[in-house]
């Protein structure tokens, strides 16, 4: 009873959370709401207090029942929805499909790896020699404004790791721009590290190192970040309608 009262003339606040996950492409996307519940002063009363207490609609989270017929009447207004309060937005639901079907609109323009808007890479390759296509996929990424790690195993300047496993940052994806030999290595390298997506360029995307990455459960694009358009890495779905309604 005296939880009940307190919420008289006051306001309380729940807060939503929904995530859809979508299996065939592995895009994930998380989203909160919060619902504003405004009670009238009315609901102090001995008498409705009384009347409540007699009612089946004090055994739901946060005790109070708002949809219930009796208590509705003691809402003054409910910001963000009572479909939020209950336990399912139905707002934000409609918000993250739209969100997540614009990211898989990127897959399917950009590709599987080009498409998830990964920010930081390492490119494998002859990578410190300007004469080679190497050192021009870095700038192309970094211009892009993608954060690059450089490797190479010809490298003699210290300018760069000699291998993937001397890198000890996070890498979300790897440019393979060598020799199929040395790529099937980079792969077992990262497995170890947890690095799931590999874009192959010409020449380094050979049968066998593609099979070998899908073996080992990575997400494999083929092409040539050269002349492919690279998507900005600004979140495509900032069009999207907000998540939270006023």
């Amino acid at each position: 009873r005296t939880f009940v009262s307190s919420y008289a003339g006051s306001s309380c606040c729940t807060v939503g959370a929904l995530c859809l996950h979508d299996p065939a492409t592995e895009l994930r996307i998380v989203g909160t709401q919060t619902a504003t519940i405004h009670f009238k002063a009315e609901l102090g009363n001995e008498d409705v207090l009384r009347e409540l207490m007699g009612e089946d609609l004090l055994h739901c989270a946060g005790s109070l029942m708002v949809e219930h017929p009796i208590m509705s009447q003691y809402v003054e207004r409910i910001e963000g929805g009572q479909d939020n309060v209950m336990g399912l937005s139905t707002s934000l639901l409609r918000n993250l499909f739209s969100r997540l079907e614009v990211m898989k609109d990127s897959l399917r323009v950009h590709g599987p790896v080009l498409g998830r808007l990964l920010s930081k890479w390492a490119v494998v390759g002859d990578v410190t020699n300007e004469a080679k296509p190497a050192s021009k996929v870095v700038r192309r990424l970094e211009e892009a404004g993608r954060r690059v790690i450089k490797v190479s195993p010809y490298d003699k300047t210290g300018q760069c790791y000699e291998k993937l496993e001397d890198v000890s940052e996070k890498v979300e994806a790897v440019n393979l721009i060598i020799s199929p030999k040395i790529g099937m290595d980079v792969l077992t390298a990262m497995k170890k590290q947890d690095i799931r997506y590999v874009f192959m360029q010409p020449g380094a995307d050979a049968e066998m190192v593609v099979r070998q990455a899908e073996s080992l459960g990575m997400v494999v694009q083929r092409g040539c970040v050269l002349i492919q358009d690279l998507p900005s890495l600004e979140d495509p779905t900032s069009t999207c309608p907000s998540t939270v309604p006023h």
